[in-house]
């Protein structure tokens, strides 16, 4: 078993949520969806632009998702207000 592996992706969760107020929701969420792949799959060469296409989709999808369609509002940075 990997637990080196599990303790990683908690840290970067804790990371994430520490990140969040500050952030906010798709700053923090692109932040950490790159992280975590990079460190479940550490890309190499022009594989990067595959892990930042993914974060930002995922991002933006989420994003639309529960701001447009359902009406969620998500958390807003205070640095950013993004």
């Amino acid at each position: 078993m990997r637990y080196g592996l599990v303790l990683v992706t908690f840290a970067i969760f804790g990371v994430y949520v520490a990140l969040l107020p500050p952030l906010g929701y798709r700053v923090a969420t692109f932040l950490f969806v790159g992280g975590l792949q990079a460190a479940l799959g550490r890309p190499r060469g022009a594989r990067w632009w595959r892990v930042l296409a993914v974060a930002l989709v995922t991002t933006v999808a989420t994003y639309y998702a529960f701001e447009g369609y359902l009406s969620v509002r998500l958390p807003r940075g205070r640095l950013t207000g993004f």
